[in-house]
C-alpha cells in the first residue's frame, strides 16, 4: 500500500499569515503525542506502508529546515528514499490540473457551513493540547509560530474584545476625557457597546468562516492527490475531525470511506495498550521492519480492526498476553516431552541419524513456529521493542 504524507497549508494560503515563515508551513505530519527537543515521525503509521509518497516542495523544506526541529523527519525520510521506500510527487501541479474538480469539492461543503463550526472546535482541541506539550521547549520565536497552524482571532478583533471589557468595567471610553455617569452618557456608552459588539461578531465570524474555507480546501486536496495516486493518506492528527465528517457524508458510490484512516488510528491504539513503553523506534529499526516479512501480519491484524472485527482495547491486550503465556508455558513442556522420548531412539545405530533430522524438521522448533504462526505480529513488534 501506497501512502501519501500530507503538505501542510498546501496551494493554501489561507491557513497562515506568514506561510513561508512558519515552521509547519509545508511539512509533512509528525507525531503529536510526543516531543522532547525535536519533531518525531509517526513511526507506528509507517509499518503500515509500502512506499510513502512525499510532496517534493516538502522534502526540499526538510532538509533546509535550520531550527532543528525537523531533524530526525528529514534523516528518517532521506534514509527511506535511498532504500527505495519514499516516491516524491509535485502535488502543487496535480492540483493545479484539477481545481475545477476541487472548487465543485469546497461548493458542496459550503451549502451548509454551521456544521463544521464543532468539527473546528474539535480540531482545535487536538491542536491546544500539542501545543500546550511543545510549550518551553523551542525557542521563542519558534513558539509563536506555533499557535499559527490553527486558527487565531485576527488582531483587530482582539482589540476590539480589549475595549469592550474596558467599557463594560468602568464608567469611561479608555483614551478618551469623557467619562461620566449620567443617564445621557449611559446611553452612549450603550449604544456604543452594541455597535461594537456587533461589529465584533462580525469580524469573528468572517474570520471564522476565511479559515474554515481554508481547511476545507486543504483536506479536500489531500482527499483529491489521494485518489489520482490512488493510495492512501496520512495527515496532522489535528485535522482528523474534518476528515471523519467528510467521509460520513459521502454516499455510497463516493468512497464511503478511506480504510487508511481507520488503519492509522487502530495502529495507534495497538501500541498505545499493548505495547505502551515502546520506545525504541528510529530509522534504522524501521527500515529493518519494513523489509521483515512478519510486517504482513500486523498489517492483516491492523487492517482487520479497521474493518470493526478487531477492537484494541484492555480486554484484548490481557488476552493476547495470557495467549503467549501459555504458548511459552505449551512450548516448554512438548521441548522437554520430545527430549525426554528421543533419548533412546538416539541410541540404536542408523536410526539415531534418521530421528537428529526427524527432531530437526518436526520437532520443538516446528511445533513452537506454529504455535506462534497467529501470534507472529506480536513477537514482531517485542523483537524491535527489545533491541537497543
Amino acid at each position: 500500500m501506497d501512502l501519501l504524507l500530507t503538505s501542510f497549508d498546501l496551494f493554501n494560503k489561507n491557513l497562515e499569515e506568514t506561510s513561508s515563515d512558519n515552521i509547519f508551513y509545508k511539512m509533512p505530519p509528525v507525531s503529536i503525542s510526543s516531543f522532547k527537543d525535536r519533531f518525531i515521525p509517526d513511526y507506528e503509521v509507517l509499518l503500515l506502508a509500502n512506499r510513502f509518497i512525499l510532496d517534493q516542495q516538502a522534502f526540499e523544506r526538510l532538509g533546509n529546515n535550520k531550527s532543528g526541529l525537523y531533524s530526525e523527519v528529514f534523516t528518517t525520510f532521506k534514509i527511506l528514499k535511498s532504500e527505495g521506500f519514499v516516491k516524491t510527487v509535485d502535488f502543487e501541479s496535480i492540483l493545479s490540473e484539477n481545481k475545477d474538480q476541487l472548487d465543485q469539492m469546497l461548493e458542496t461543503d459550503l451549502l451548509s457551513i454551521d456544521q463544521w463550526i464543532p468539527i473546528l472546535d474539535k480540531s482545535r482541541s487536538k491542536w491546544a493540547k500539542f501545543n500546550k506539550l511543545i510549550q518551553g521547549k523551542i525557542n521563542d520565536n519558534q513558539n509563536a509560530n506555533t499557535k499559527s497552524h490553527h486558527i487565531k482571532i485576527i488582531k483587530t478583533s482582539t482589540q476590539v474584545e480589549h475595549f469592550l471589557l474596558d467599557v463594560e468595567k468602568t464608567n469611561y471610553f479608555p483614551n478618551s476625557d469623557f467619562k461620566g455617569n449620567s443617564k445621557y452618557f449611559k446611553k452612549i456608552k450603550n449604544n456604543v457597546l452594541d455597535f461594537f459588539k456587533n461589529h465584533y461578531e462580525n469580524i469573528r465570524c468572517k474570520n471564522r468562516e476565511d479559515r474554515l474555507v481554508g481547511y476545507l480546501k486543504y483536506v479536500n486536496s489531500n482527499i483529491l492527490i489521494s485518489k489520482i495516486l490512488n493510495s492512501g493518506f496520512y495527515d496532522w492528527q489535528d485535522l482528523e475531525p474534518f476528515y471523519s465528517k467528510k467521509f460520513n457524508l459521502m454516499t455510497e458510490e463516493e468512497d464511503k470511506i478511506d480504510i487508511t484512516q481507520n488503519m492509522n488510528q487502530a495502529v495507534k491504539n495497538l501500541f498505545e495498550v499493548s505495547f505502551p513503553d515502546f520506545k525504541n523506534w528510529n530509522v534504522a529499526s524501521l527500515v529493518s521492519a519494513l523489509k521483515d516479512k512478519r510486517i504482513i501480519k500486523l498489517r492483516k491484524l491492523v487492517q482487520d480492526a479497521a474493518n470493526g472485527e478487531v477492537e484494541f482495547d484492555l480486554e484484548f491486550a490481557q488476552r493476547t498476553f495470557d495467549d503467549i503465556k501459555e504458548i511459552k508455558k505449551d512450548v516448554e513442556k512438548k521441548k522437554k516431552m520430545i527430549f525426554r522420548s528421543t533419548i533412546p531412539l538416539k541410541l540404536i545405530p542408523h536410526v539415531g541419524a534418521l530421528a537428529s533430522d526427524l527432531i530437526r524438521d518436526f520437532g520443538p522448533e516446528f511445533y513452537e513456529k506454529r504455535k506462534k504462526e497467529k501470534y507472529q505480529w506480536f513477537y514482531f513488534i517485542r523483537e524491535y521493542g527489545s533491541k537497543d
